[in-house]
């Protein structure tokens, strides 16, 4: 019983990928005919708001986020935290290019929690804000931009 699962498991996330790989082609073979020109990156094509509908169409079907998604992406601000089985957690992107937890603490690993992708995407949905959905982590970010440098604000910290 475990194989056939198991096998069932194998055919169905390759059956997704599958389908994500045509969606993506198909969406540089439009991009070609309008732009008249070859895409370096296909999936640079996709934004982030049909990546997020092809998910969800996945979901309906069957199909789980952890199977298809391949590591962190933007979701509207309207998604965040309306699962209820991942955390939400909000952070600080500094403009010095560090990121920070709600205690102030540097997270060092930002392309595992929320791909440095993710910090060109200020201003799409909101000025100083970006939301992102880690399915690995079951996690989804409110990342908030602060001006200010983060040397700055640990010398404004009482020390500990």
């Amino acid at each position: 019983m475990r194989r056939k699962y198991k096998q069932k498991y194998e055919t169905d996330i390759s059956s997704a990928r599958e389908a994500f790989r045509n969606d993506v082609q198909r969406l540089k073979e439009q991009y070609e005919q309008k732009e008249a020109g070859p895409v370096k990156n296909p999936e640079s094509v996709v934004t982030p708001e049909e990546r997020t509908a092809y998910l969800r169409l996945l979901q309906e079907r069957g199909y789980s986020a952890d199977e298809v998604a391949d590591g962190p992406y933007i979701i509207p601000p309207d998604e965040f935290g309306d699962r209820e089985d991942y955390e939400t957690c909000s952070l600080t992107w500094y403009a010095d290019g560090v990121l920070t937890d709600e205690n102030d603490c540097e997270i060092p690993n930002v392309e595992e929690t929320i791909g440095r992708e993710s910090l060109n995407h200020f201003g799409e949905y909101e000025e100083d804000a970006v939301y992102v959905r880690n399915d690995a982590r079951r996690c989804d970010y409110e990342i908030l931009f602060d001006q200010r440098n983060y040397t700055d604000v640990l010398g404004d910290m009482p020390p500990m």
